[in-house]
């Protein structure tokens, strides 16, 4: 790719998967050596969770000038496109199967110009599908990050029982927890999110996870990072998981409705230490093929081959 100049936009109200998705972007293009760069809105929020903090010197100040030669957007950042020179390339990157939904209005994006990056195979199948997609889609899993170097407890010191991670299902997460708290148990839920590094935290001192995220996802990394964290991970199939949780082999599945979720959370609580032992083995296996490494490899081949790719869009 001609020249080394990279533009980011961001609104950042608090730390989401979408917000460390793209600072996981951003870090990739530092680390091969781009002028990596960033633009906020006025009203994003500087506190502890903004990893951006630790990086005052890639934050363009409003009106800084700065000529990208090349744009990176995600979600709404299209409708912040600073003007730039004509023909410049702009990468997409895509995290969610609902771009494809025409009542959203991401979906009048896809007719825009770009090389779009999806992160899983079920968000490039729903915009492909849409027939509206003007560029190249290419497919870059989501890697997991443990840049806060959390440590998985032992699996037979772990602290708590159950811990559901309901962040976008507090009512369903409060049933559940009710219904599975009892004496001699630890249950623990999670409605508020949290710091990261607490975040992980937790993730690591459970022997099961239970997920409970929107019943649409284009990838439900909490997922991701819980089989790489050693539990027993129980998570509905939310679309976006598909590729990479497999019922019965790294995690358990049911259907997404209360009393199926009560059920599977008991069972994995009450597996056979063997067959907690042979999911969790599975689940490290398939955290090891989403490495944070992996994503940085496949993005730097688009940057490299970035001329080639554009001029197909």
């Amino acid at each position: 790719m001609t020249g080394s100049r990279l533009l980011f936009l961001r609104d950042f109200q608090r730390l989401q998967g979408g917000h460390l998705k793209v600072w996981h972007y951003h870090q990739h293009a530092l680390a091969a050596g781009w002028d990596a760069r960033i633009s906020f809105t006025e009203r994003s929020v500087w506190d502890d969770t903004n990893p951006w903090v630790a990086l005052p010197e890639t934050i363009l100040a409003p009106g800084e000038p700065f000529d990208p030669d090349v744009m990176f957007v995600a979600g709404h950042d299209w409708e912040r496109i600073p003007p730039i020179r004509e023909g410049t390339p702009v990468i997409n990157l895509i995290q969610h199967v609902r771009h494809a939904d025409p009542s959203d209005r991401r979906y009048a994006h896809l007719a825009k110009r770009a090389v779009r990056i999806c992160v899983s195979p079920e968000v490039a199948d729903a915009i492909n599908l849409t027939g509206r997609v003007r560029g190249p889609v290419l497919v870059i899993p989501n890697g997991f990050d443990n840049g806060e170097s959390v440590d998985a407890v032992p699996f037979d010191e772990r602290s708590v029982d159950i811990l559901l991670v309901a962040l976008r299902q507090a009512d369903l997460g409060a049933r559940v927890a009710s219904r599975l708290d009892r004496a001699g148990r630890t249950v623990r839920l999670l409605t508020d999110h949290l710091p990261r590094k607490l975040f992980l935290g937790e993730l690591a001192d459970a022997r099961v996870v239970v997920v409970l995220p929107d019943r649409r996802e284009g990838f439900c990394l909490p997922a991701l990072e819980a089989l790489a964290l050693g539990a027993v991970v129980v998570v509905p199939d939310v679309v976006g998981n598909r590729s990479f949780c497999f019922d019965k082999v790294n995690c358990l599945m049911p259907e997404f409705e209360e009393e199926a979720v009560v059920l599977e959370a008991e069972a994995a609580l009450a597996l056979p230490r063997q067959c907690s032992d042979a999911l969790r083995a599975n689940a490290a296996q398939t955290a090891r093929a989403h490495s944070l490494e992996a994503e940085r490899e496949s993005f730097l081949s688009v940057l490299a081959g970035l001329d080639e790719l554009w001029a197909t869009a």
